[in-house]
């Protein structure tokens, strides 16, 4: 015995099975499906007319044609709206049902993609301009032109060649030699990382210095130890130092390896040394460095 926790569909067995178009809707009882109608349903409904038996009347007939359950509107090509009641202004083009923005055959633009485009098989129309968007390697008002930039893209309008990486000249021809950096594409002179000087950029920054064009300063690494050439970084700071590169002072009432260090009570809350924890001033009844 079937259980059903609502209410249980109508079952049409035996004699009963309903057909192809039909659908059951109580127990030995069929009925056409939406869309049909007539003795067999057999018969699909008039453009006109939806729903169960064809007795709903199609709100976008003639200029479209209503889903058999639902009643929504599919336009006819040359139409648009909620009932199919715009005419499409697109000429070379189709329009959204919905909104009957057009969208233009190929060769075509504009609005109502009216304007045909004048561009080369080496192109793109934008259908919103008409101005031809020419494929890599081509350039021009309608992408006639070839590019002579040896495999490197060229700007569309002037031709000016845009060198791909490494490479350089009015052609794109010549090979750049910096090592750590970048080339200018018109020259090939060096803009060098972080880190690196000389004219191709081969030099790594002297001990002390680091940063674009080894123009900084290292700060207080421990036993002079060189910082990264790149950023200034320290593995470990000298006693009195701290941050990542070693240039800044402890914070105040801190002192020695790590800042880890107290002070001691220096006279009138004055903050000793930070390298060495020294007091300049004592406390009265107080002497010595600390």
């Amino acid at each position: 015995m079937l259980c059903c926790r609502s209410i249980c569909p109508a079952v049409c067995e035996g004699n009963f099975t309903c057909k192809e178009n039909e659908v059951c809707v109580r127990p030995g009882e069929c009925r056409c499906r939406h869309g049909y109608f007539g003795a067999n349903c057999d018969t699909k409904c008039p453009r006109q007319f939806w729903g169960p038996d064809c007795k709903e009347m199609c709100s976008c007939h003639p200029n479209g044609q209503c889903e058999d359950v639902t009643g929504q509107c599919t336009c006819n090509p040359n139409r648009w709206g909620p009932k199919c009641e715009n005419i499409c202004l697109c000429k070379h083009g189709k329009c959204d049902q919905k909104t009957g923005k057009c969208t233009c055959e190929p060769n075509w633009w504009g609005p109502q993609c009216s304007s045909s485009c004048y561009c080369s098989h080496n192109s793109q129309c934008d259908q919103q301009t008409g101005n031809c968007l020419c494929q890599p390697g081509w350039w021009g008002r309608g992408c006639n032109n070839q590019c002579s930039c040896n495999n490197s893209p060229c700007e569309q309008f002037t031709g000016r060649c845009q060198c791909r990486e490494r490479t350089f000249g009015p052609r794109c021809d010549r090979y750049c030699q910096c090592y750590k950096g970048k080339c200018n594409q018109v020259d090939g002179t060096c803009t060098c990382e972080p880190g690196y000087r000389g004219k191709y950029c081969r030099e790594p920054c002297p001990a002390g210095f680091y940063g674009q064009g080894c123009r900084r300063r290292c700060g207080q690494c421990k036993s002079l130890q060189p910082c990264t050439v790149a950023d200034g970084r320290c593995l470990t700071c000298e006693a009195g130092w701290n941050g990542t590169k070693c240039d800044q002072p402890c914070s105040a009432g801190f002192y020695g390896e790590g800042c880890e260090k107290l002070c001691p009570p220096c006279k009138d809350g004055h903050t000793c040394n930070h390298i060495n924890g020294k007091c300049s001033h004592c406390n009265p009844g107080w002497i010595g460095d600390r």
